[in-house]
């Protein structure tokens, strides 16, 4: 392959809110560890089971995003890691800034609460791991 960019080209590589629109999210990975010096910083939405989804054709409506392939729990996403001989040195759930303060609101979180949105966000430091040093 032809890379535009050469390997560990950069200290830090950031993945924010992406990795779950990626039809292959382990091909992904590793060009992120590819790019990475240092550690590679990643936000995914927080779920409680692993979700793997088909593409949705244009015109369907469904109660998930769309435009996610994969959404992992905190130990597939681990497993998926260390596969790709990387390791996560932090993980935290970023809860959203969410008040009900309204009837509209109210009725808005009643309708869609199952949504990823409202489950908040896992942010994850990675660790390259050198298996040949």
């Amino acid at each position: 392959m032809n890379y535009l960019l050469k390997k560990k080209c950069f200290d830090y590589v950031f993945c924010f809110n992406t990795l779950e629109h990626f039809e292959n999210p382990i091909k992904s990975l590793k060009e992120l560890k590819r790019h990475a010096r240092k550690s590679i910083l990643i936000i995914i939405p927080y779920v409680e089971k692993t979700n793997i989804y088909p593409p949705l054709e244009k015109d369907e409506i469904s109660g998930r995003n769309r435009w996610h392939f994969f959404e992992f729990c905190h130990e597939d996403l681990l497993r998926i890691l260390e596969f790709n001989d990387l390791k996560s040195i932090k993980w935290e759930i970023l809860k959203p800034p969410f008040k009900i303060n309204n009837l509209k609101t109210l009725i808005f979180y009643l309708r869609y609460n199952k949504l990823v949105l409202f489950y908040g966000r896992s942010f994850y430091e990675l660790k390259i791991l050198d298996k040949w040093k």
